[in-house]
């Protein structure tokens, strides 16, 4: 597992998003890293 930003965390072929909500809770997006890629690589 590595992080290269503060709340970025790619744990194998996943990558996490962490983020604050209403500065009381942290919470946690789920992404795929090919499927990620994928979509910032289609074209238009």
């Amino acid at each position: 597992m590595w992080s290269s930003r503060p709340g970025v965390v790619r744990d194998g072929a996943t990558v996490l998003v962490y983020y604050g909500a209403a500065d009381a809770f942290t919470a946690v997006a789920e992404f795929s890293l090919r499927e990620l890629l994928a979509a910032m690589t289609a074209p238009d």
